[in-house]
């Protein structure tokens, strides 16, 4: 390792001398280091650290102007800190202040509910007071009070309202503009429901979430359908409206009528006597506006309950003056089935009540039942051949036996297409699956009832498909109840101090709330199903 000595200056300082050179002597001049000059090499390194010291202070600068600037701009959005301090003692003046009555009225006026205006207005309701119309015209007489000729165009619009709402209840809330606080509130509780609803999937008409149990039935009766008017005689109808808590009886002594359905006063609503016409059978329509009527009569009639007026249909061409007793109005709102003699079916057409064909089977015609779209019609008699035949080309499609039946006597399907119903004249009714009547023709129950002794005049499926009502108007209390799941007929329905006469009629309510009975003695025996919710 070499031995570095101090360099030695001479007097004048010009010259700085390097003691290594000695070290080097003996080396080629090419190959040897070159000096150092030491001042030259301090003179440069100083000049970068001023530089260096420069471009410092301008980046210092330039960061210290963006500073400025990002104070600025928060000063200008959030305020400064000094604002903040001087507008404190104002802010807390101003929160700490009592709101006056205007003020108040302001904040109440703005979470005021908006006033609610109709959505469409038809310029055919602004009437002149000078129209009116003419009460004679037998269209109008309904509306006419004693001693009228003609009314107003708005009194004539009142009357019909008012007629509107004695048929289907009252004006619904949905259409009061005046709503108040609890108006709104229930709009609220609507709206939670309609969410909650929207969160589940499954049959909203029935509202039970369980099944029926198998061997008791809970049900309770209530006030008589029709108390606020008996009929004289037999009960020949019994019908729950299709959309309205509105229950239709109808009967042979030449009456018909509706009854508000509430389950304690089931105010009558309206009643319509028919000439000369005891009411063999009375169908709502698919919409629930009309009412068809049928009797031993070659013709038939038509109640149209809005306007309140009743059609005479005079007998149909081509029928060979055949009586309307009995029908069946299909699901689609399409036809019109009156069972004829000598295994004829008439198919009307139920907008024009014209003739659109005629069905022939074997034997006699003694029950017919639609399929819960109309698709098909199912046709029962004294051959014990059941017919199903195609409503789209009116053709026969297929037939088969019913089992063990003689002469048959009623018949009915669900309104889930699941099962079919065949009473037979010994009392024994059949139940099938629909998949397998199509597939035979001679298929197997999957039910026998055998609690009738006499004759199954009636059979009918609550809507949910969960119960079979079957009947027989022979006996008295001749009324029983079949669970569809289990199969099993309830033992306690009808109870033994049920007082019921020979029932000739039966039906459901659109919810399954209500069970309602016709009897022969004119009365309506209704029973709360406390199983199912609502109406």
């Amino acid at each position: 390792m070499l031995r570095r000595k101090f360099a030695l200056a001479d007097s004048s300082g010009s010259k700085i001398l390097d003691d290594t050179e000695s070290e080097f002597k003996d080396v080629p001049e090419n190959h040897r280091p070159e000096p150092v000059n030491s001042t030259q090499s301090q003179i440069e390194e100083k000049s970068h650290e001023a530089n260096g010291d420069e471009n410092l202070t301008k980046v210092a600068h330039r960061l210290a102007g963006k500073v400025d600037d990002a104070k600025s701009l928060e000063d200008f959005v959030l305020g400064a800190e000094q604002d903040a301090v001087e507008h404190l003692g104002s802010r807390k003046h101003l929160m700490l202040k009592k709101p006056d009555e205007s003020d108040v009225d302001q904040i109440e006026s703005s979470n005021k509910r908006p006033a609610r205006v109709p959505v469409w207005v038809d310029e055919d309701d602004d009437v002149e007071d000078e129209a009116s119309v003419d009460l004679k015209d037998s269209r109008y007489r309904k509306l006419a009070k004693l001693g009228e000729t003609s009314i107003s165009q708005k009194e004539y619009q009142q009357r019909l309202k008012k007629r509107y709402e004695a048929v289907y209840g009252a004006r619904p809330s949905w259409a009061d503009l005046d709503q108040n606080d609890s108006g709104k509130r229930r709009y609220e509780d609507e709206d939670e429901e309609e969410r909650e609803l929207s969160r589940h999937t499954g049959n909203y008409l029935s509202k039970s979430t369980h099944h029926l149990p198998p061997t008791y039935l809970e049900y309770k009766p209530v006030t008589h359908a029709n108390k606020a008017l008996l009929h004289k005689t037999t009960v020949s109808t019994v019908r729950f409206h299709p959309s309205s808590q509105i229950v239709m009886t109808a009967s042979k002594d030449q009456n018909l009528s509706f009854f508000q359905v509430d389950g304690e006063k089931n105010a009558k609503i309206q009643s319509l006597h028919v000439e000369n016409f005891p009411i063999y059978c009375a169908r709502f329509t698919t919409d629930g506006q009309q009412v068809v009527l049928g009797s031993r009569h070659k013709a038939f009639y038509n109640y149209d309950m809005i306007s309140g007026t009743l059609m005479n249909i005079q007998p149909i061409k081509g029928l060979n003056n055949q009586p309307m007793s009995f029908f069946e109005n299909s699901p689609c709102g399409k036809y019109i089935a009156f069972r004829g003699e000598y295994g004829y079916i008439h198919i009307l057409s139920t907008k024009s009540k014209e003739l659109v064909c005629q069905l022939k089977m074997n034997g006699s015609v003694n029950a017919i039942t639609f399929s819960h779209n109309g698709a098909y019609l199912y046709s029962f008699g004294d051959d014990a051949m059941v017919y199903v035949w195609d409503m789209s080309s009116l053709q026969c499609i297929h037939r088969f036996r019913d089992e063990g039946c003689l002469n048959g006597t009623s018949i009915c399907t669900d309104e889930l297409n699941n099962l079919l119903a065949c009473g037979s004249e010994s009392g024994v009714v059949n139940i099938y699956k629909s998949s397998d009547i199509m597939t035979s023709s001679d298929p197997k129950p999957v039910k026998v009832v055998n609690n009738l002794v006499t004759a199954c005049t009636s059979a009918r499926f609550n809507p949910s498909a969960q119960l079979l009502a079957l009947s027989s108007q022979s006996v008295e209390r001749s009324v029983k109840l079949v669970n569809t799941s289990s199969l099993s007929v309830y033992q306690n329905y009808p109870s033994v101090v049920d007082k019921m006469s020979k029932p000739t009629d039966l039906d459901f309510s659109p919810n399954s709330g209500y069970f309602a009975v016709g009897t022969s003695k004119g009365v309506v025996h209704m029973y709360r199903l406390q199983h199912f919710n609502g109406y």
